[in-house]
């Protein structure tokens, strides 16, 4: 069994891992190899949670994340400042109240966090950008990411942008302080328990960029088709930061997807899903295949980095759509069948109240709820290279 895993929260960033499901897909790993993974990979990596846990057991990881603030802030995690040092900075920047807006206008921006709040944000996004401390720029830039939510005219507790006009925003230099403070407990958290190197990467989870069988495991959990918009759910921290918003990049969007169905073919237990949504005819139909290309792609580089006799472990949920079961569990398997990968076993996971999914959302404000308005069947799938 693993010892108990020290993690953080970090930021609010949408479809981590609760602890104890991945304990559960550690052992699992350990017991099919038969002893602990010298390099672990996790190529959906997000905030590098998985990474995070393989090194405080030993285990050397690799985390490959495709959007800017999950690499981010899996940066900050595995190579944290000095906690007191990164916090004294951040109380620094806002007893300073310098006041210059951002360079170049940002109306948007500015009308979600009201004109004190945005040129207060200007003033910091300076001062952070001249911190000659690599590790306390990070700690300061996630922390503001993480305040500017609270200092914003948006909906509270939603994860879509919305706005509520009648919410006066929060003085940024306050949640800007209360984020770090926070935020500097948790790096003292977890830079307690590591005991092995991690490294988070920028890059494609389609065109892996390390070696080919440089890897004896994989833990991940991949991108579920039209659950989350990690862009959207951060808005403001890419319009503060000046971070492109590349919807392209993101596997399972709903939008955009142009028609190109020419020699599709989906696993069998997608297919009927395929013909329900009309195919290539409609915004899902398109979706939904573009879905199961962009996984069949990454599994063939899965197949491509893992070493002979490798395990890997994926968490995938199945649920209810239009009244009738989503299986997502089994297509998966089809999936990783095809591309050459074997042994898959699949082990259903008890749920308890910590979930890979939650169980249901508002469709107002995004937010999750108790109510079971959706089901879930979630399960660990296991298969060898």
């Amino acid at each position: 069994m693993t010892p108990r895993l020290k993690l953080g929260w970090f930021h609010r960033y949408p479809a981590r891992f609760a602890p104890e499901v991945l304990e559960a897909m550690l052992n699992g790993l350990v017991a099919r190899l038969g002893r602990k993974p010298d390099v672990l990979l996790d190529p959906f990596a997000g905030v590098g949670t998985a990474v995070a846990a393989a090194v405080q057991l030993g285990i050397s990881a690799l985390g490959i994340e495709v959007f800017p603030l999950g690499v981010l802030i899996g940066q900050l995690r595995l190579a944290p400042p000095d906690p007191r040092a990164a916090l004294g900075r951040a109380a620094e920047l806002v007893d300073a109240r310098k006041e210059e807006g951002p360079r170049g206008p940002n109306p948007l921006l500015e009308r979600w966090l009201g004109q004190e709040n945005y040129t207060q944000l200007g003033s910091y996004l300076t001062a952070i950008g001249g911190e000659p401390d690599l590790q306390v720029r990070r700690f300061l830039l996630v922390a503001l990411s993480a305040a500017l939510r609270a200092s914003s005219r948006w909906l509270a507790g939603s994860i879509k942008a919305q706005i509520d006009p009648h919410r006066p925003p929060r003085p940024i230099g306050d949640q800007f302080l209360a984020k770090a403070k926070t935020l500097a407990r948790d790096c003292r958290l977890e830079t307690d328990a590591k005991r092995a190197p991690g490294l988070m990467l920028r890059g494609d989870a389609e065109a892996l960029p390390i070696a080919s069988r440089s890897v004896d495991a994989i833990i991940s959990s991949p991108p579920y088709w039209v659950a989350y918009d990690y862009l959207s759910t951060q808005r403001l921290t890419y319009l503060a930061f000046g971070w492109p918003m590349t919807v392209e990049l993101q596997i399972g969007r709903r939008h955009g997807v142009p028609v190109d169905g020419r020699g599709f073919r989906p696993p069998p237990a997608l297919a009927p899903w395929y013909s329900f949504y009309g195919g290539e005819r409609t915004g899902l139909g398109r979706s939904l295949r573009e879905y199961v290309q962009r996984m069949r792609r990454h599994l063939k580089e899965v197949r491509r980095v893992i070493k002979p006799g490798g395990v890997s472990c994926y968490s995938i949920a199945s649920s209810v759509r239009a009244g009738k079961r989503f299986d997502l569990v089994q297509g998966f398997v089809e999936m990783v069948e095809e591309s050459g990968l074997g042994e898959v076993e699949v082990e259903t996971r008890e749920v308890t109240h910590r979930r890979i999914l939650p169980l249901g959302r508002d469709s107002r404000t995004g937010r999750f709820s108790s109510v079971p308005t959706a089901g879930v069947e979630e399960a660990l799938v296991y298969f060898r290279g």
